[in-house]
């Protein structure tokens, strides 16, 4: 919300928590990050106008159930013809907390406030242990322990016959499991072999055919919001420094994703996109011979090597039944891994032939004649276009009824015309 006076002689003093709910560019006078978890510090961004000058910004905030609010002072932060930047840093907190707060600004004659804002802090909690495995032909369900009472996850591994294996991870409120005294545990399906070691929680896909070897770095880690659900998982494995990263979808940044953190949003960006894309696929290969398909339409992340250059991570959105849902495959050529995903997720359609000819387009096409024009320039120049694009869709003046209007042929006799 806005806290906005008409009133010209009064203080304007806005903010906005979520802004535009904008996937990359917030307004100046949104919180950040919108919806905090545990150790993140928290920035409260506020706008105040120059019709009255304000002197200083503060908030009053407090932690659902204690009565004691605490003041910070915001700082300001720019300047421009019209406007005042300021921000308010609130310290971070340990999680599942609700917080509320209120901003303020004030000159030597007056004083305004914002109405009452709150936010739930999540909180990232660590799987500590195996506490079972169920160890079947076809399936290990294995339960784990994590850090916050009451909450398990269950580990559902298992393979196909194609060379894949599939994860899923299922969030389980038990009031209690008994501990296991398990160190670790393996299984073999074939060529691979899934290990499994406590102290803390690790796992580990290996094929034997040619040593290939997928391990865990750093605990499995789940994040929980104030009512104890689970809202996100989040995976890490060890990467070795030459391995490279292909796929996501379209992307125009690189073709080897390494170094690059990308997430899975459609967004239209017109022109540099980045890492920005209209067409993410949750889908890579590494050049180490394995795919990995996170079966999520939602928003996901994926850390190749970004933040730590020995480890790739992925980070998930839970879904309705507080699940994830992973694929990985092993097969050891890019051609096989290939098939095997789109063989889950369909073939495409082979286009006709004309789809595979050079295209022509420009915006300034905008005229029949112009067209035309083009077509026998093309001609004349022996440039080998089977498609052309007309992207006048910017032109505002002129009237198309292409849809609706209908034509008799005209049998050729006058070429272009119907």
């Amino acid at each position: 919300m806005v806290n906005l006076r008409s009133n010209n002689d009064a203080l304007v003093l806005r903010h906005q928590p979520y802004g535009e709910y904008h996937p990359y560019i917030p307004l100046p006078f949104e919180r950040m990050p919108r919806n905090p978890a545990s150790g993140e510090v928290i920035v409260l961004n506020i706008e105040t106008e120059h019709n009255q000058s304000v002197q200083s910004v503060w908030c009053l905030w407090s932690a659902e159930g204690k009565d004691l609010s605490s003041r910070i002072d915001a700082v300001a932060i720019s300047k421009d013809e019209s406007l005042d930047h300021w921000q308010v840093f609130l310290p971070s907190f340990s999680g599942c907390e609700t917080v509320h707060y209120r901003l303020f600004a004030e000159n030597k004659n007056q004083k305004t406030e914002s109405e009452e804002f709150s936010f739930l802090v999540s909180s990232w909690i660590k799987v500590n242990s195996i506490i079972s495995v169920e160890d079947t032909d076809n399936k290990l369900d294995i339960r784990l322990s994590t850090e916050r009472s009451g909450l398990y996850l269950r580990l559902l591994i298992e393979p196909d016959s194609g060379k894949s294996l599939s994860l899923k991870l299922l969030a389980v409120q038990e009031t209690s499991l008994t501990t296991s005294t398990l160190t670790s545990f393996s299984k073999v399906w074939d060529d691979l072999e899934i290990t499994l070691k406590n102290g803390p929680f690790s796992f580990e896909l290996s094929r034997k055919s040619d040593g290939l070897q997928l391990k865990t770095q750093r605990p499995l880690k789940v994040l929980v919001n104030v009512d104890g659900e689970v809202l996100q998982y989040h995976l890490c494995f060890e990467s070795p420094a030459d391995e490279a990263f292909y796929g996501f979808g379209e992307r125009f940044n690189a073709l080897n994703q390494r170094g690059n953190h990308l997430d899975n949003y459609v967004y239209g960006q017109y022109t540099s996109q980045g890492k920005r894309t209209y067409i993410p696929v949750p889908f890579f290969i590494s050049s180490r011979g394995y795919g990995l398909w996170m079966k999520t339409d939602r928003q996901a992340e994926f850390d190749m090597a970004a933040a730590r250059p020995d480890s790739w991570a992925i980070t998930g959105h839970a879904e309705g039944d507080s699940n994830l849902e992973l694929k990985f495959f092993v097969q050891p050529q890019p051609f096989e891994i290939v098939k095997a995903f789109t063989d889950l997720t369909g073939k495409p359609k082979l286009p006709p032939t004309w789809m595979f000819g050079l295209w022509m387009s420009s915006n300034d096409w905008n005229s029949q004649a112009e067209v035309i024009k083009q077509l026998h320039e093309t001609q004349k120049q022996g440039i080998p276009a089977s498609v052309l694009v007309i992207e006048a869709w910017s032109d505002e003046m002129t009237f198309y009824i292409w849809n609706d209007a209908l034509y008799q042929k005209n049998l050729h006799l006058k070429p272009w015309l119907y």
